[in-house]
């Protein structure tokens, strides 16, 4: 069976990219992996901070014209891409930014007491924000993903957002968007669920 990190590779491939920039981190272990398995097609180049890596990436968007793809990730990884990202943005050049990990944030919100509003909301929204980006993506007629995956994806999205907002009004926890996101990361890396 194809992981969740095969299938991203393999639109990478499909996509025609030949080179991602990334500092490795743990939350994406199976995409390099899955990376490593095609290092004959896709270069994999590991940069020693997050901002040189993204730089990478955005100026191989600018001297090639197609996106250039950069891995991080979240948190202080996502914080020191920024600076190419926006350069990117800046300067029209076309990039694609991976951030991994975002079932850690939500676990850690979900401890955190309820006085602590920004930090709860904090990862509710980046949460929401990612769903949302990956529906979007997902229904985008030239997505290369199968029909049924993206519609999958699109229908979890969809339940992500009206969770999340139950959630934020406090007539929820955050266990199943715990779930939601830890069943992707396993996905990702290939693991099954032992219980």
């Amino acid at each position: 069976m194809t992981t969740a990190a095969e299938a991203l590779v393999k639109v990478l491939l499909a996509e025609g990219v030949t080179h991602v920039y990334c500092v490795p981190g743990e939350s994406y272990l199976a995409v390099l992996d899955a990376l490593g398995a095609v290092k004959d097609r896709i270069t994999t180049v590991t940069c020693r901070h997050e901002s040189a890596a993204a730089n990478m990436a955005a100026a191989h968007g600018k001297l090639t014209g197609r996106p250039g793809i950069c891995m991080v990730t979240r948190g202080p990884g996502a914080t020191q891409a920024s600076v190419g990202l926006h350069t990117a943005r800046q300067d029209s050049a076309p990039m694609i930014l991976f951030i991994g990990q975002v079932a850690r944030a939500l676990m850690h919100a979900s401890t955190l007491d309820r006085s602590d509003v920004a930090g709860r909301m904090d990862a509710l929204d980046w949460n929401r924000r990612l769903w949302s980006t990956l529906a979007t993506a997902c229904s985008d007629p030239d997505n290369a993903l199968p029909q049924a995956m993206r519609a999958q994806f699109i229908s979890l999205s969809l339940f992500v957002s009206r969770n999340t907002s139950e959630v934020m009004r406090g007539e929820d926890d955050f266990s199943t968007l715990i779930d939601i996101n830890r069943m992707i990361m396993q996905g990702l890396s290939g693991q099954t669920d032992a219980g």
